[in-house]
């Protein structure tokens, strides 16, 4: 008899060695300092010496896709469209992440290693995903591999990160942000999923490169079977007909909000809720929590940024940007 090892039971032990930790924050919550140790954890999860571990000493190659994309820009649908056309429309999991390595994951929960071969070996192209957040100089290049980028309007990931975290956190951190708290976050270095303009700045200029693809989270939204035929053929990977049907179905929105439990582990200490990875995903809706003084704000950081790291990044081109006609009463912060 053999014993297997699923994600699940690294998850249910990595959940019983957590339980005195947990409730030591929770009890700290209620004395108030909850944010603070958010604030700590980003400064150690950012820092250039924990990025530059993720990938150290290894060497991309042709059997490589990987999917760089910042924090909450479309990453799992860029992950599951590159992973079903990597299996001709077949790829079958419990958890994406039994199949595709996160060399930055936070915590080591994961089977898929970036250093094993096997996992390319079991599509039928040869070819692996790899999911990463972060910054071109973090990400070893290669002209070998293959590389995805999706950018999504700033004003939205600060939506979507806002609700993510509060169900990632919250019930262990106490997530008691208010938009106008987060939104001084985000602006500042200390911000838990990194820097928007960073990343952005970092990938832009491989943008011709023969094996980069970098596309926004709209066009992926308006026109997906055009995005997927450029996956596709970015990765060199002739679908019939069946096959492309086959991919653009299990990419859908509601698809993969259907079978959200493949895409997030369940860590029983955070909640029933915890990590929600599909809200709403949606384009222009992000005055749901902020308010139009609020997205100038954003747009305005996010500019000033891009000039500050000498990046072309055509942002008032690519991005719903009305709201910086409004005058200015106060709130743009400088980067801290």
């Amino acid at each position: 008899m053999h014993l297997v090892i699923t994600n699940r039971h690294l998850v249910t032990f990595i959940t019983i060695l957590l339980l005195p930790f947990v409730r030591i924050v929770s009890l700290l919550n209620k004395l108030g300092p909850s944010n603070r140790l958010l604030d700590g954890m980003a400064g150690f999860t950012n820092s250039p010496r924990q990025k530059r571990k993720a990938f150290a000493g290894y060497a991309p190659t042709s059997n490589d896709v990987i999917v760089a994309t910042y924090s909450k820009s479309g990453t799992n649908w860029a992950m599951q469209i590159a992973l079903q056309i990597a299996y001709l429309g077949d790829a079958d999991f419990n958890f994406i992440h039994d199949l595709v390595p996160w060399p930055d994951v936070p915590l080591p929960l994961f089977r898929a290693k970036l250093g094993d071969p096997k996992l390319a070996l079991r599509a039928p192209s040869r070819l692996r995903v790899i999911k990463t957040h972060w910054e071109q100089p973090y990400v070893p290049y290669s002209s070998l591999a293959k590389y995805i980028v999706v950018v999504r309007d700033p004003k939205e990931v600060f939506v979507s990160g806002y609700h993510f975290a509060k169900s990632m956190f919250g019930p262990v951190f106490g997530f008691n942000y208010s938009a106008d708290e987060w939104l001084a976050q985000f602006q500042s270095d200390r911000y838990v999923f990194s820097s928007w303009a960073e990343h952005t700045a970092s990938w832009w200029p491989f943008r011709n490169r023969d094996n980069v693809l970098v596309v926004t989270y709209g066009d992926m939204k308006r026109s997906p079977r055009a995005i997927i035929e450029r996956i596709a053929n970015l990765m060199q990977v002739a679908l019939t007909g069946a096959e492309l049907e086959k991919v653009l179905e299990k990419s859908d929105f509601q698809y993969m909000k259907a079978h959200e439990e493949n895409f997030s582990p369940s860590l029983g200490i955070l909640g029933r809720n915890q990590g929600r990875m599909f809200r709403q995903g949606k384009v222009g809706a992000s005055s749901e929590l902020i308010n139009a003084e609020q997205q100038a704000i954003i747009d305005r950081f996010a500019i000033s940024e891009l000039q500050r790291l000498g990046s072309d990044f055509p942002y008032k081109d690519l991005f719903d940007t009305r709201t910086l006609a409004l005058p200015l009463h106060g709130g743009n912060h400088a980067r801290t």
